[in-house]
């Protein structure tokens, strides 16, 4: 976790006001899985599917198939 008081203000101001330097570029991340076949493959995130819970959320064991 960045810690705001460890970083200068113009770091701080790149940070936390959403500015980026010239040569950052921004990137749009899309879903990795549609929800759908998630929720296929867990059998709508059926309990027993479930392995554990880890730092962004449960953790489900599945076998996806092409």
């Amino acid at each position: 976790m960045i810690n705001e008081e460890t970083l200068s203000s113009e770091a701080q101001e790149t940070v936390f006001d959403g500015n980026l330097p010239e040569n950052v570029r921004e990137v749009k991340l899309e879903p990795f899985f549609k929800l759908q076949i998630l929720e296929t493959a867990t059998n709508n995130f059926d309990i027993s599917k479930k392995l554990g819970q880890g730092g962004f959320g449960a953790v489900y064991r599945v076998i996806l198939l092409n």
